[in-house]
């Protein structure tokens, strides 16, 4: 019986508690706000699973980061991170 990659991702997503996707995130929104513009003077940030991002590894996760300012600005940025090493690279804004 052979596995498709995407039934493997889902194994692989299912196999990973809440609490480490939710240190992912974390990891990811720390990452994005010391690199934003915005930075400490967010008032509020939604880092979200982008599904439509291809990742090069099956242990990679793609993020939807939005950074709202004090002042009305938004800032909208793409972030990958590993689940093994838990390390962060900024794709960039978006």
């Amino acid at each position: 019986m052979k596995i498709t990659k995407r039934q493997l991702k889902r194994i692989i997503r299912e196999a990973v508690t809440k609490q480490t996707m939710r240190s992912l995130k974390d990891a990811v929104a720390d990452a994005v706000i010391a690199k934003s513009s915005i930075g400490r003077q967010a008032t509020g940030i939604s880092v979200r699973e982008d599904k439509d991002f291809q990742v090069e590894w099956d242990t990679e996760y793609a993020f939807k980061v939005t950074i709202k300012g004090s002042m009305g600005q938004k800032e909208q940025w793409q972030a990958v991170s590993n689940i093994e090493t838990s390390k962060v690279q900024i794709v960039g804004r978006i």
